[in-house]
């Protein structure tokens, strides 16, 4: 199975901190003054021409933080390498950069969120310079603050994924803050959770069929095969009694020589049999639309009464076969 590497980082450019006060040089003052720099915060200044990236807004945000204080959410699993972390809400607007402070005091200022949760230092880990949540606190605190369930179970589906975390650590960690506010939203967020989700819309789309249409589990990414051994195709997410493959088509299954390719894929696994769903992010709404809902459990329906003499498919691995 594909795994992201746990190492992978974003590319982050550091805060400028240029200090100043009216001993220094009226001329270094009229310059950090001038439409070349930008003041991040008070005391702090980068220059103009540095794009707002994820990383630099952390960066900009650490700047700020009091000796025992630590970046958190999306922000902290940004830092620490995991991909989708990217602090854009789903119009397009920005997250506040989490800062978990615990007793600390420090004001709150545009773009920025403050957490006063008790931070002990086992929650903390420096990471390439900047002091973040750990990725078990990390996880927690995100899977308890996002405002729908799928979204938090999403954040744990991705932090599994790239390897920052495992069920049973984090379980054990939910359980140990048994009255944290939203601690019952981690719980049933990470019972939720699953290994193997690739991406955000995948684990969307077993949930609207799982959980919102109340259809049996979804596997996630399985190699489907022929009989003969040959591969068909990685499937987003498959349903094997209904036979029914659901796939989700992000803005890149729109381009002329994917959409081809989709299609190619498409007969292959009817000819075997299967049957395919594809999605897009205008049927998916935050519990999944009545329209898909509908056409998910029509799939299945159709799926269950097919004539499974004409399968010929199979999840099982051909001897050899190494996989991505």
């Amino acid at each position: 199975m594909h795994r992201w590497d746990r190492h992978l980082q974003p590319a982050r450019q550091a805060v400028v901190p240029v200090q100043w006060s009216m001993a220094q040089d009226q001329r270094e003052r009229d310059e950090l003054r001038s439409a070349r720099w930008r003041r991040s915060s008070f005391g702090h200044y980068v220059p103009a021409h540095l794009e707002r990236t994820a990383g630099q807004r952390v960066s900009e945000a650490a700047a700020l933080l009091p000796e025992q204080g630590a970046i958190g959410g999306w922000a902290a699993a940004h830092w620490l390498g995991a991909p989708f972390f990217e602090g854009i809400h789903p119009d397009g607007s920005e997250l506040p950069v989490l800062l978990c402070i615990g007793d600390a005091r420090l004001q709150t200022r545009p773009g920025i969120e403050l957490l006063r949760n008790d931070l002990p230092p086992t929650d903390v880990v420096l990471a390439h310079g900047v002091a973040c949540t750990t990725p078990m606190r990390t996880a927690f605190d995100i899977a308890r603050r996002r405002r729908h369930l799928f979204a938090a179970v999403a954040a744990i589906d991705t932090l599994l994924e790239c390897g920052l975390v495992d069920l049973a650590t984090l379980t054990a960690y939910i359980r140990s803050h048994p009255r944290w506010r939203g601690v019952g939203q981690a719980r049933r967020a990470v019972r939720l959770a699953t290994d193997g989700v690739r991406s955000p819309p995948e684990t969307w789309l077993r949930l609207t069929w799982t959980v919102t249409a109340a259809l049996s589990p979804l596997l996630v990414n399985p190699p489907i095969f022929s009989h003969d051994g040959e591969l068909l195709g990685i499937a987003d997410c498959l349903d094997p009694e209904a036979a029914t493959v659901i796939e989700y088509d992000g803005e890149d299954h729109l381009l002329p020589d994917q959409a081809a390719s989709d299609r190619r894929r498409d007969r292959l696994f009817e000819d075997h049999g299967l049957i395919v769903v594809r999605v897009t992010r205008d049927d998916m709404g935050p519990t999944g639309g009545d329209a898909l809902i509908s056409r998910l459990a029509s799939a299945r329906l159709r799926g269950l009464a097919r004539d499974r003499s004409f399968d010929r498919w199979t999840l099982t691995i051909p001897t050899g076969w190494i996989g991505f």
